[in-house]
This record gives structure tokens, C-alpha cells and sequence, in this order.
């Protein structure tokens, strides 16, 4: 009984130096790395309910993960649902598709069914394609950014993420010190024999297996809106996910409690600060470089930057600044870490003001982007409209450089256009 109620009051502590750390961390930063610590040692725990204490170790959980985020974003943009009873939706689909998996794939053992979970994601992957949803933005909702999970204040999204943490802590004890956590553990040791004494061995997976796909479906859900803001197959149904989920559980240690929020705590922090010192100088020489060239970054998405500029030669110079830029960086630091891939395109764009901070929208912003996705590890793509600037031309030729033509299909873009590489 003592250790029962030590694991209860465990659990209660973690969720108050959670509050804690919630309050007193200042920087944007670190609350995003708090966020994640949350989430993935929530995705953890929640692999860790068929992996860890059942034993069948699965490849494919982020499939889940997928649905959660898929589901809730598109109700929000098909029917303007809030994302708050949309996960309630998409946890509904979630252990609608477990049990569909389940059944005919828990007819396998071992390694066989690892390797048969691994095609459901992809499989999810290709729909998704096929159905259109490469990419689906949440939309921003100005009016009511609470009910639609689109918070300014960072803690609101550190608490939301604790409380995931925190649901999935409890449901984990709980399975835990049941009954079905007893039959896990002997199904795990011996599938054989826990069923000559009475153990239904299929019973007890799927059980454990239509349980942990609720949180990870919860995860993906509040990952979209806190983290990505848009859904592309390969973000939630990629082998990232799945990578990150199992580094956290098997760092901290499978089949335990405490084992993916410990690995969270160290394989996060100690990643995301690496990846931090990298965009950190990355970034500080990118926007010396927009600023001094008449330019202005309208917003950063992860590590990549999208700025404006008043002449296309401006924004010229300036991509060939940031290309030598990021060629002296490297030089100094015996490394090639730091990249940039360049798109620019001239045209018209949509300006708004979204919570006090100007953004763009339109086909303009559409074409750069899919442009800048034509370029590799320190190339630059422009367009047409951008090469035929007499300024522009001008600033090739004293550079010598010759720019190659081609001709590029751009996703979501019904027509080819005429790129040009710079190189």
C-alpha cells in the first residue's frame, strides 16, 4: 500500500515542478524545449504501454501520432470544430484504427509484427498524399485564439503539454497496479505460459495496444498546434516521430514509469541545445544580412526564415551574402552543419495583422516557398520575374555568374514554370 501511494504522490510532484518550471522560465526558447520534453515523454509513455510493459515492440505507433494531429486540424478547417472536442474526435478514430491494426497484425510475433507495424504509417503516408493533404495549415482564428488552441503565451501551451503528461503518467500507473498490467508483464515474460495458467495473451495486447494509442493521439493533436502549425505526412507520419519516441524510452528505460519522461528530460535538452547553438548563428547572420539589404523577416518556421525585401536586387545581394556567409561560418567552425536553401519570386501578396505581428499570404508566398524547395545545400532558385530586373542582371554579370535555366513542377502549382539556377 506504502508503495502505491508513493507512486501517486511521484506523480503529483512531477506535475508541480512542472506548474514551477512553467512559471519561472522567462525565454521563448526554453519554454518550447519544456513543451517538448512534455509531449515526447507523453509519446514515450504512451509506446511504452504495448512496448514496454507487453513486450510486442512496435515500429509503426506514429500512426497515432498522425491521426491525432490530421484529424484535429482538418476538422477545424473543413468544419470550424475546435480543436479542444476535435481531439476528442480524432481519439475516437485513433482506437477505431488500433483495433483495426490490431487484429490481424497481433496474429504475428516477435520481429514480425515490429516489421508489420512500420507499413501502416507509410500507408497513412500515401493516402494522405492521395487525398490532397500534402499540406494543411491550421487556420488562424483572431477572434477566439483560446478555443482554437492558437495561444500567444507560451505557458498555456507548457501547461497544456504538462497536463498530457500528466494524464498519460496516471493512465500508465494505472495499468500499472491492475489486473491487465499484471497479464502484460506475463505475456512479455513468456507469452506461452502465461496463457497455459489462464492469460487471454490476445485480450491483453489489444487492450494495451487500443490504450496507447489515446495519448499518442492527444500528443500529435497538441504537437500540430504548438509545434509544427502545419500537417504534411512526413511530420506526423514519418520516421521521426517514431525515431524520437523511441530514443526517449529506451535512453530513460523501457517498461518502467519513469523511464521515457527521464529520457525526455536528457535527449531533448541536450539535442535541442546542440540544434540551438547551430540556428542561433545561423540566424544572427541571416538577419544582419536581410537588415542591412532593405529587407525584413516576416516570421521564422523552425530554422528556415521568410523575409521580404523592397527591390528584387536587394533580395539578390542578399542570397549571395548569405550563401558566402554561411561558407565563412562553416570555415571557422571545421564544419559544413550550417546550410542555406534560397527561393525568390516576385509578385503580389496578401498583408495582415495577426496578433500584432505582420504576416503574408497568397500565391507569391506560394511559389517562393515550393521554389525554395527546389534548392539544395547552398543553392539559390529564383524566378522569372526576379532574373528579369535589369538590376538583377546586372549584379549576375559583375559576379560572373551564368544562371541555369530548367523547368520546374511546383506542388500545388497546376502549370510547370521556368526557374533559374544560381550557382
Amino acid at each position: 500500500m506504502a508503495s502505491r501511494t508513493r507512486g501517486w504522490v511521484a506523480i503529483a510532484a512531477v506535475g508541480a515542478a512542472g506548474v514551477v518550471l512553467t512559471l519561472v522560465v522567462q525565454e521563448r526558447y526554453h519554454h518550447r524545449v519544456l513543451t517538448l520534453v512534455f509531449l515526447w515523454a507523453a509519446m514515450g509513455l504512451a509506446w511504452n504501454i504495448i512496448s514496454g510493459y507487453a513486450g510486442q515492440i512496435s515500429f509503426g505507433h506514429q500512426v497515432f501520432f498522425g491521426i491525432g494531429a490530421y484529424v484535429t486540424v482538418l476538422l477545424v478547417v473543413k468544419t470550424g470544430l475546435t480543436p479542444w472536442i476535435g481531439m476528442g474526435l480524432a481519439v475516437a478514430v485513433a482506437v477505431l484504427a488500433a483495433v483495426l491494426i490490431g487484429l490481424p497484425t497481433f496474429r504475428l510475433g516477435g520481429i514480425y509484427f515490429g516489421l508489420a507495424t512500420l507499413a501502416y504509417p507509410l500507408i497513412f503516408r500515401i493516402v494522405m498524399d492521395w487525398l490532397g493533404y500534402q499540406e494543411v495549415a491550421i487556420p488562424m482564428m483572431r477572434e477566439r485564439p483560446g478555443w482554437f488552441m492558437q495561444f500567444t503565451e507560451p505557458r498555456s501551451f507548457d501547461l497544456l503539454a504538462l497536463g498530457v503528461l500528466a494524464a498519460t503518467l496516471v493512465l500508465s500507473r494505472l495499468i500499472e497496479t491492475s489486473r491487465l498490467g499484471y497479464r502484460l508483464r506475463a505475456v512479455k515474460e513468456n507469452e506461452q505460459a502465461a496463457e497455459a495458467m489462464g492469460v487471454d495473451a490476445f485480450r491483453a495486447k489489444m487492450a494495451a495496444y487500443v490504450l496507447s494509442a489515446v495519448p499518442a493521439a492527444v500528443v500529435g493533436a497538441v504537437y500540430i498546434h504548438a509545434i509544427l502549425f502545419i500537417v504534411t505526412p512526413d511530420a506526423v507520419f514519418g520516421l521521426l516521430v517514431i525515431s524520437q519516441t523511441l530514443v526517449v524510452a529506451l535512453v530513460g528505460g523501457i517498461g518502467t514509469l519513469w523511464g521515457p519522461l527521464i529520457g525526455a528530460a536528457v535527449m531533448v535538452r541536450v539535442g535541442d541545445l546542440a540544434a540551438f547553438d547551430l540556428v542561433r548563428a545561423h540566424f544572427h547572420a541571416l538577419l544582419e544580412i536581410i537588415s542591412s539589404e532593405k529587407g525584413a523577416v516576416v516570421k521564422t518556421i523552425g530554422d528556415a526564415v521568410m523575409a521580404t525585401f523592397i527591390r528584387p536586387e536587394h533580395a539578390i545581394v542578399a542570397g549571395l551574402r548569405m550563401r558566402a556567409a554561411m561558407d565563412g561560418l562553416n570555415a571557422k567552425r571545421g564544419t559544413r552543419d550550417l546550410v542555406v536553401k534560397i527561393g525568390i519570386h516576385e509578385g503580389p501578396c496578401l498583408a495582415v495583422m495577426l496578433n500584432e505581428r505582420q504576416d503574408y499570404f497568397g500565391q507569391t508566398v506560394n511559389i517562393a516557398a515550393r521554389v525554395q524547395s527546389l534548392s539544395t545545400s547552398q543553392e539559390i532558385h529564383i524566378t522569372g520575374p526576379v532574373i528579369e530586373a535589369p538590376a538583377v542582371a546586372a549584379i549576375l554579370d559583375k559576379e560572373a555568374i551564368t544562371p541555369i535555366q530548367k523547368q520546374a513542377a511546383l506542388r500545388g502549382i497546376a502549370d510547370k514554370i521556368v526557374v533559374y539556377e544560381i550557382p
